[in-house]
């Protein structure tokens, strides 16, 4: 179970120098309270990171002990089902005691499904955290958020279906926070906003589990600060034609390609147009081997405002490979390659990052993992600025999950 968390590792913490956050994932619920299954969780581990701080150099390296308790319950209602789960993510600096957390993460999902053709989904998840959503971002800044998402998709006249989602964030930083240096920043002013997305979809069915996509999106970015906002805040179109389902007996995919344009409310800010993407592609070669390809093109809003850059261009190509090795035992290999972009500073950055890790299931409720994961950025076009780093770290786990 804890295995197919580091596929995530591979793309995010390590990519990002985070912590590493045991999976929120429940068993298979043997516990049950009238209708309801329960699923209890608890996971232990112990971190050994060489740069926690992410620098350039003056490294500094340190213990962490990761405590994860967690429930989650789900409640099936005829065609529905109600998800409701809850994970605390305790972490404790064995050097670096001021780095001492507690990260919240809770999420509520429902499902419905309708004999004519009628689907739906609505999701919240809420988030106290201080990992760093993207590799821009080195600092571990103090921040709330929340992401919620809704839609639905219709199927008519045999082999076609129209869709409708929308996807809601929300980001709330902790002013004034203190950077490794011993300096303060006021993240809160520069970064509080609300990212919306609307998109509309229409399938059209080629074969029973593959059908063709074309997708029409209208984003906006909205700033809470108001010198901020007149200077940030931002609209964009996005159109994607691709294809989800079944490709073959062994090869899913949800490929998305298109172009999206970018404009900021500030006319005197460039914006973007150019080409996006959004690929996953899962290969089963073989019952025990699963191999997933993630490529990625877009346009996150960015943290680096000391040099006035809004957005950057992030690209990003993921390679895993899971291998069953026996009855108990699973592996992992993983490796992100990208570059991120950016038009008004200059700079560049190309990042790379592994995973290797191994999983022993000692029972059907207990699990051990070990991991080592690497990440390194190479940073450019910043004079008298570096953001260089690398990172080696080394993990292990015990999981307990019903």
């Amino acid at each position: 179970m804890l295995i197919a968390a580091y596929v995530a590792l591979s793309t995010s913490a390590v990519a990002y120098g985070q912590v590493p956050a045991l999976p929120f994932e429940p068993g298979k619920g043997n516990l049950r309270l009238g209708p309801v299954r329960l699923h209890p969780y608890l996971g232990v581990a112990e971190l050994y990171d060489d740069n926690i701080f992410l620098q350039p150099d003056d490294e500094k390296g340190d213990f962490i002990t990761i405590i994860s308790p967690g429930l989650t319950l789900q409640l099936p209602v005829r065609r529905h089902e109600i998800t409701v789960g809850y994970r605390a993510d305790i972490l404790e600096f064995a050097r670096y005691s001021q780095e001492n957390t507690v990260r919240h993460a809770g999420k509520v999902a429902l499902r419905g499904k309708y004999p004519g053709g009628l689907s739906w989904y609505a999701q919240d998840e809420a988030l106290r955290t201080n990992e760093q959503p993207n590799t821009e971002q080195d600092p571990l800044v103090e921040r709330t958020q929340n992401n919620a998402n809704l839609g639905a998709e219709y199927a008519f006249a045999n082999r076609w279906s129209a869709g409708i989602d929308y996807a809601n964030s929300i980001y709330d930083y902790e002013n004034q926070q203190p950077l490794p240096d011993g300096s303060l920043r006021d993240y809160g002013t520069q970064l509080n906003r609300m990212e919306q997305l609307i998109s509309t979809d229409l399938y059209y069915r080629l074969q029973p589990k593959t059908s063709l996509l074309v997708e029409y999106g209208y984003g906006m970015v909205d700033f809470d600060a108001p010198a901020t906002a007149r200077d940030r805040d931002s609209v964009i179109h996005l159109v994607r034609a691709g294809i989800r389902g079944d490709l073959t007996y062994k090869i899913t995919a949800l490929a998305k390609l298109g172009y999206e344009v970018l404009d900021f409310d500030n006319r005197a800010r460039s914006g973007f147009d150019g080409f996006v993407a959004s690929v996953t592609v899962s290969y089963l070669p073989r019952d025990r081997t699963k191999i997933d390809l993630i490529i990625d093109r877009s346009t996150p809003v960015s943290s680096y405002v000391s040099e006035g850059d809004a957005f950057f261009v992030s690209q990003s190509v993921t390679l895993s490979i899971q291998q069953v090795l026996g009855r108990r035992w699973r592996a992992l290999l993983a490796g992100t390659v990208g570059h991120n972009s950016y038009d008004e500073s200059s700079r560049s950055d190309d990042y790379y990052a592994g995973t290797l890790g191994l999983h022993y299931q000692i029972r059907e409720y207990l699990g051990v993992s070990a991991a080592y994961l690497y990440a390194r950025r190479d940073s450019g076009g910043t004079p008298g600025q570096d953001f260089d780093y690398g990172e080696n770290r080394f993990f292990i786990a015990v999981v307990a999950a019903l």
